[in-house]
């Protein structure tokens, strides 16, 4: 990935962190298992969800 930043317009089919995990690690080959639930901590307001 290595980008500091990027905008994504996010298909409208994402609804929610898990989807939104798989759709980012289906953008590239290799990336599925950088986005594994289990390497990503999600926070919405500095609130943690599983």
């Amino acid at each position: 990935m290595r980008r500091e930043s990027e905008e994504l317009r996010v298909p409208a089919g994402v609804t929610g962190a898990s989807s939104l995990l798989t759709w980012l690690g289906s953008r590239k080959r290799g990336a599925a298992v950088l986005f594994e639930p289990d390497r990503v901590q999600v926070t919405v307001n500095r609130q943690y969800f599983e």
